[in-house]
């Protein structure tokens, strides 16, 4: 099964941008523990150089935390779909 945070993203987020200058998509089997880092380094890469980004993460059918992490990521960051 494949998952977005895509309605997660967007009811705790409503003011996001509709249409953002970068999308970056990226999916994700079984990462728990390596999402905050990653996003971490992406809002530092968005923030150096002044883009509106979004990043669209796929959970490709995880059987880890990676849902859960990617959840409490899009929370935090409001690029996170």
């Amino acid at each position: 099964m494949v998952r977005t945070l895509s309605t997660l993203a967007l009811e705790s987020h409503p003011a996001r941008a509709a249409h953002p200058a970068v999308s970056v998509f990226i999916p994700a089997r079984n990462e728990s523990g390596n999402l905050m880092p990653l996003m971490e380094k992406i809002a530092r890469a968005f923030q150096a150089n002044h883009l509106d980004g979004e990043v669209v993460l796929v959970d490709d059918g995880s059987t880890d935390a990676t849902w859960n992490e990617a959840s409490a990521a899009a929370e935090r960051y409001a690029f996170l779909r």
